[in-house]
């Protein structure tokens, strides 16, 4: 083989290695093109995920700040009910209060108006017991019950606002509603006519 000959084989072994470096090459940027098509794919979605985050958290924002406004006007509203019943029951209170002076502060009133020769038929007739305003009269005496054995009446004394204790004597009226036997005590020593503080109805024979 002459040498012209070994050379051209040479050169095309050399070429032949060559062009499988290029394939391997192309290969890899091959690869590499489709990574970078991946990767370009998940930044578009990531950036889609991030815009839907953005409007969920803005959305999210508005419906807050909705409740919130909400629950600022239902406060406000539930104040200024709460006063509106508050300023009802202080003149309700009140209106009991002065709706009827006692017989000491109409005596003095009328007879501080009035002549002599009135003032003695006046003063006999403000001396007559009126009974108070009630919602009927009841008879019979209170009873000393221990508390678990009354059912579905009131678990509060109504003149100290204390709840009973279960076991502990209470007294039972004729009305059929509990209280304390030291406050009913108290309550019957400063009134004349004594009523149920819950009922209203007068108690008699006690």
């Amino acid at each position: 083989m002459s040498d012209s000959q070994e050379i051209s084989k040479s050169l095309q072994r050399r070429v032949t290695q060559l062009q499988d470096v290029i394939d391997d090459k192309q290969s890899e940027i091959d690869e590499l093109n489709l990574k970078h098509d991946q990767i370009k794919i998940a930044i578009i979605q990531s950036e889609a995920q991030l815009k839907q985050i953005k409007a969920d958290i803005e959305h999210f924002n508005k419906e807050r700040k909705k409740a919130e406004e909400k629950m600022r006007v239902s406060m406000a509203r539930a104040g200024e009910m709460a006063m509106v019943i508050q300023m009802s029951l202080a003149d309700q209170q009140l209106h009991e209060e002065f709706e009827e002076p006692d017989d000491e502060l109409k005596r003095a009133l009328v007879l501080s108006q009035e002549p002599d020769d009135i003032k003695r038929a006046i003063e006999l007739s403000l001396n007559q017991k009126q009974p108070p305003r009630s919602c009927g009269r009841v008879s019979g005496k209170e009873k000393v019950v221990e508390y678990k054995n009354v059912k579905n009446q009131n678990t509060q004394c109504p003149i100290c606002i204390d709840d009973f204790i279960s076991g502990s004597e209470i007294l039972l009226l004729p009305c059929y509603h509990n209280i304390h036997i030291e406050c009913f005590k108290t309550f019957k020593k400063h009134e004349k006519v004594i009523i149920c503080p819950i009922c209203k109805k007068e108690l008699i024979d006690l």
